[in-house]
């Protein structure tokens, strides 16, 4: 069956069947629905799905036939995303669930208290991170564990600024709007806390403009709202990130 999914499915590196070849396609979903159906008759059958927020069209669409019988044959899916990416794509959390979403079970897992930073720190070959380290660490990335493994991987617990991090911060910035990265570059100059109103008053556009793209940039987990109509960045490494951007 293995050796049938393989002729099947396209060469490393190509797409899908393109929509216009249901027959192709519906032979690869075929041949991976058999597959997965034979092991989980043998054993308990776990299928683990990361980065579900940039799967392509194709992959969805697979992940939809196998829905149906994913209860008959006792198949757990579970299937990470990134809503905060998924949400400033443009693409929302239905949409990656398929027709599962209204029998999934959705867990959010939020960012990580400062004694949960100290514990991830500590478990990260960083046993002696005392918590003024932790604090710092935990407000440099906001609680996020991949920020925190790159600052301990970088080898600076309360100080380090990496490629590998600013990297990822740009890759969330990518799915912003140029006026939205306009907005977040006159916020970063600012300071933590900003306010919508501030904002359009110093750039010149309409405050409504100002509240769209803050919008969309808390849909990407950039920016956060606080009260009113102040905002703060979600993580000091975005506004570090952003201000180190401008002008290059």
């Amino acid at each position: 069956m293995i050796d049938d999914t393989a002729r099947t499915a396209p060469a490393p590196g190509t797409a899908f069947p393109a929509p216009d070849a249901p027959l192709a396609r519906f032979g690869l979903f075929d041949a991976v629905a058999g597959l997965l159906w034979r092991v989980a008759a043998q054993r308990q059958l776990v299928v683990v799905l990361g980065d579900l927020h940039r799967a392509d069209a194709g992959t969805l669409q697979l992940l939809g036939y196998l829905a149906g019988d994913l209860p008959r044959f006792g198949v757990l899916v579970l299937r990470a995303f990134r809503d905060d990416e998924a949400g400033a794509a443009g693409r929302p959390v239905s949409s990656l669930l398929g027709p599962l979403a209204e029998r999934a079970v959705v867990l959010p897992l939020g960012s990580l208290d400062v004694k949960q930073t100290k514990q991830l720190l500590m478990s990260l070959e960083a046993p002696s991170v005392d918590d003024d380290t932790a604090a710092a660490v935990h407000r440099l990335t906001g609680g996020n564990p991949f920020f925190i493994q790159q600052v301990v991987r970088l080898g600076s617990l309360a100080e380090s600024r990496g490629d590998s991090v600013s990297a990822v911060v740009e890759r969330r910035l990518a799915f912003l709007s140029p006026t939205a990265r306009g907005v977040l570059d006159i916020a970063a100059v600012a300071g933590n806390d900003v306010s919508a109103s501030m904002l359009a008053a110093v750039i010149g556009v309409p405050l409504e403009q100002v509240l769209e793209s803050l919008d969309l940039a808390g849909r990407a987990g950039v920016i956060e709202a606080v009260r009113g109509d102040a905002h703060r960045f979600a993580h000091d490494i975005f506004r570090d990130t952003i201000y180190g951007l401008l002008g290059s």
